[in-house]
């Protein structure tokens, strides 16, 4: 059960998805007027966006990403020994055995462990993250499965879907989409690796 928190919030971001938003103001500007009031970040998250603010991969989308953090309220804390062991498990879990630091991978299992506790849907860019969540019986989805989303319920149009996707790609965040690939949905949305 987490530590704090809202009673039932909607989602649960993790820091590669929040870095990814971060890449265009205009997306960044949708999910706040979208999900602000609805969704969750922990202090892991926090914590992590902190950290990549010095890596040069990322830096500039994880500053904005720290310093506009508003709308997702004040991070979750998952102080109990249950929740720490929890998000140590479910880490090395995602990580495969493969961790380039050693902090890689604490937000996804760190927001794992909080959706789990909710039932929220896990917002993660990694692929073993959201696979793991499925696992666990937990609605997941990536920031293109959001493009596919909102076009399909007419929040933007496929054009700005593409057009987003373009820009998230261009800074090598993840795969360029066509307007019918963005239509369809599927495996291909999303983003495996780092964060």
């Amino acid at each position: 059960m987490p530590s704090s928190g809202p009673a039932s919030p909607e989602l649960i971001f993790d820091t590669g998805a929040l870095v990814t938003l971060a890449v265009d103001d205009d997306l960044w500007d949708l999910a706040k007027a979208r999900f602000g009031g609805r969704a969750r970040y922990t202090l892991t998250v926090r914590d992590e966006l902190k950290r990549l603010r010095g890596n040069r991969d990322v830096a500039r989308f994880a500053k904005k990403a720290f310093n506009d953090v508003a709308w997702l309220g004040e991070p979750v804390r998952q102080d109990s020994y249950e929740e720490r062991q929890a998000i140590l498990e479910f880490r090395d879990i995602i990580a495969s055995g493969k961790l380039g630091h050693p902090n890689e991978h604490l937000g996804e299992a760190s927001c794992l462990v909080y959706a789990m506790g909710t039932k929220c849907q896990m917002i993660a860019e990694d692929h073993h993250a959201r696979a793991l969540a499925s696992d666990c019986s937990l609605v997941t989805a990536s920031v293109h499965t959001l493009l596919h989303q909102w076009v399909r319920a007419k929040v933007i149009s496929a054009a700005d879907a593409v057009a987003f996707a373009y820009a998230i790609n261009a800074v090598d965040r993840g795969p360029t989409l066509t307007a019918t690939e963005l239509m369809r949905g599927g495996d291909a949305m999303g983003r495996v690796g780092c964060p």
